[in-house]
This record gives structure tokens, sequence and C-alpha cells, in this order.
């Protein structure tokens, strides 16, 4: 049985090229961490369908939507938790592994739709199936960031923009068409997420003033500032 909501998956950018130019075994454990950090990360009103190579899918059915803000706000903090974790592991790693040092440049790009789906399942695992599914996963492969330059983002389509009432919202937003021979012309908005990741950083950060601190070590390091 079919049903109307929004279907969105997350793509890691810069995939292929990460898995060509390094070390597959442990380049492929990277984006598993990754990937793994996102599935444990999607809370209601964002349900989890399945993983397709580097994409996640996801879908929110119509009645799970009280208001269309808060799916763009789950976009964001699912943005916010893929860069933090892939800051952290880049900043942790001792291993010298090409792989790990390319780990900065990865990111995360989204497509947002609104349509019709229906549920099948392959080998135990619920899949989702339908035209717009294969609208949101022809619409992961388009050349946005080769055309704009933008890698993390969210392209909104105008089918979603519509039915979470966020015109406003879109307003701000730069506007983008994607044409392909299986999905036809899909126009949509572009939503760049870096600055969102970078005004969340900002306010998670912790600061502890000297004179709330429990204790304090003070000692010498024979490395330069930004090493230390």
């Amino acid at each position: 049985m079919s049903q109307t909501g929004h279907i969105a998956i997350a793509n890691i950018h810069g995939y292929e090229s990460f898995l060509i130019q390094t070390e597959i075994d442990h380049a492929q454990s990277i984006v598993d961490d990754l990937l793994n950090t996102l599935i444990e990360n999607i809370k209601p009103p964002l349900i989890f369908s399945k993983i397709e190579g580097e994409s996640v899918f996801i879908y929110v059915p119509e009645s799970s939507l009280i208001q269309g803000q808060s799916l763009i706000e789950s976009i964001e903090k699912l943005y916010f938790i893929f860069t933090l974790t892939k800051e952290t592991m880049h900043r942790n790693t001792v291993c010298k592994c090409k792989a790990c040092q390319l780990i900065p440049d990865l990111d995360l790009k989204f497509v947002l739709h609104h349509g019709t789906f229906s549920f099948t399942e392959v080998n135990g695992q619920e899949d989702l199936i339908g035209a717009d599914v294969m609208a949101v996963r022809n619409l992961s492969q388009s050349t946005i960031t080769e055309d704009t330059g933008v890698k993390g983002f969210a392209f909104i389509t105008n089918n979603c923009i519509e039915a979470m009432g966020i015109d406003q919202f879109a307003k701000g937003l730069k506007s983008y068409s994607e044409d392909n021979e299986q999905s036809g012309k899909i126009n949509g908005f572009i939503y760049d997420l870096y600055p969102v990741w970078e005004e969340m950083r900002t306010k998670n950060k912790i600061t502890v003033k000297p004179e709330e601190s429990w204790f304090v070590v003070d000692t010498f390091l024979p490395v330069n500032s930004a090493l230390a």
C-alpha cells in the first residue's frame, strides 16, 4: 500500500575518489563509522530505511510531520553530527595513511523530496520503492557541487518546500534545476549547510574559565602552539 510523505537521502560526497585514492580497508572502515554515526542519530520525525553504498535512505510519513521546519532542523543536526565526527576522527588519529589524512575531504549532501512511496522487503530488509524514490536516488548523483562549488548541502525540491509550507525559508536559498532522462526536470533549492555547522559548533563550544576549573596543569611542550 502506497503512502505520501517526505523522502530523503544522505550521501557522502567524495566517497568514490576517497576509496580509489586510499587504502581500501582503512577507507571503508572510516566510511562505515560515519554511516553508523548517521544511523544512530536519525531521530523522529525521521525514520531510517536502509543503507545503499555510501547513502542512507530516510523517510517521514505525512502524518508524522507536524511542522515543516522540524524536518530542516533534523537535517541540520545530522550534518552537524557528521561533520563533528569527521573532524574528531581526523584530529584524534595518529595514523599517517592516506585515508586518515583525507578524512576532511569527505562531506555530506542531502536530497529532500515529497511524493508517494511504497514498501517492499528484500532479504529481510525493508525497502522504499516508487517513482519518487527513484527521483531522489537520481538527484543524489547530481552535479550540484561541480556547478556551485558547495559540497555540504541539502537540495530541497519544490514539492518538498510546498508540502512543508516553508516558502519564506526558501526565499533565502539558491534555486537550482536538475534534469535527467529517468526523472525529467526537477526544480528546487540549495541549502548550504556549512554555515549551519559553524554556527552550531560555536553554540556547542564549551569554555572553562580558570576560576571554574577543578585543577590547573602548567607544563612545557616542545612543539608549536598549533600542534599542541
